[in-house]
């Protein structure tokens, strides 16, 4: 037994240190692994006409990430979602227009892999206070 205890005893800084650097090694490596997370976000529309109203389906989209896994469990899941501009967007008739994972909004260091569906319908129509008789 003395020599278990010895060799438990003899060095300790150094084995403490070795244990310590093993452990930070270990928790670096392991939050930068990359991994996928599957996420369902609002697509919020910019540029709406003000005198029109809008109808669209869907209204959330699922986006496949890929990053760092503490990246991904850290941000909160608000800060993940898909902006479709409608400045150009043009005529009031019902529209297909294409998601891609370019008009997502998400961290830096986060790729988007997938959107589905991949894309949607809209339909921009005049509001009735736009006809209104003066």
């Amino acid at each position: 037994m003395s020599g278990l205890r010895k060799w438990l005893t003899e060095n300790w800084a150094l084995k403490l240190l070795a244990l310590v650097l093993g452990f930070a090694f270990w928790a670096a490596f392991e939050g930068a692994s990359n991994t996928e997370m599957l996420v369902t976000v609002p697509v919020e529309f910019l540029n709406v006409p003000p005198d029109m109203i809008l109808s669209a389906y869907p209204t959330e989209v699922q986006m496949r990430l890929r990053g760092p896994r503490t990246v991904l469990r850290n941000t909160p899941l608000a800060d993940f979602h898909v902006q479709m501009d409608l400045a150009t967007l043009r005529g009031t008739d019902q529209q297909v227009l294409a998601l891609s994972p370019g008009m997502a909004e998400v961290p830096a260091a986060v790729e988007v892999v997938q959107i589905n569906p991949r894309e949607m319908v809209l339909s921009l129509v005049p509001s009735a206070a736009s006809h209104s008789v003066p």
